[in-house]
């Protein structure tokens, strides 16, 4: 690693520093997400249920679908990526810093970020709300919650939440 703006004293931790990029980034900076909405699922398992003939091969069409979904929708992103790199006046001008970051990162703060810079600037969650807060991140967006209080929505679950997909499928919004 010849970066030095990436070093950290990993050797105190018996690591090298190329952890921060391997074993502590899949550990600590990646998530679980779904690649579909609920019904895109749907159909491709329907539509798997209908081809396989045993369970060994149900699982391996749907890892196969699984893989073809991830390539389709990483060269849409790209394709978008470049399309809007290469026509800025596509995306307006406050949130042409959060589109870039977002193409290159592919992080959920880079993606929250983008979003918050819809918001007014005075919102307590947009981007530049929070410039001179001690509190520093990728996007420069405050990852907790503000000090300050506010309206903000929480997603409660109803009695029609479907299994894993709970904030999104039989949610409504309160107030707090």
């Amino acid at each position: 690693m010849d970066d030095s703006h990436w070093e950290w004293p990993a050797w105190k931790f018996k690591m090298k520093r190329e952890d921060l990029f391997t074993k502590l980034h899949d550990q600590y900076n990646t998530y679980q997400s779904p690649i579909q909405d609920p019904n895109a699922f749907y159909h491709d398992i329907f539509e798997i249920s209908q081809k396989a003939n045993s369970p060994a091969e149900f699982h391996q069409l749907a890892n196969n679908r699984r893989q073809q979904r991830l390539r389709e929708l990483n060269d849409t992103l790209e394709s978008a990526s470049f399309e809007i790199i290469a026509n800025p006046r596509l995306v307006g001008t406050p949130q042409w810093q959060h589109a870039i970051q977002l193409f290159r990162t592919n992080s959920l703060d880079s993606l929250v970020a983008y979003f918050a810079s819809y918001l007014p600037t005075h919102h307590l969650w947009h981007p530049s709300y929070h410039a001179s807060t001690s509190v520093i991140s990728s996007t420069g967006i405050m990852p907790h919650l503000p000090d300050k209080e506010c309206e903000r929505p929480i997603i409660t679950p109803t009695s029609s939440i479907r299994s894993s997909y709970g904030a999104r499928a039989g949610t409504k919004r309160k107030r707090l």
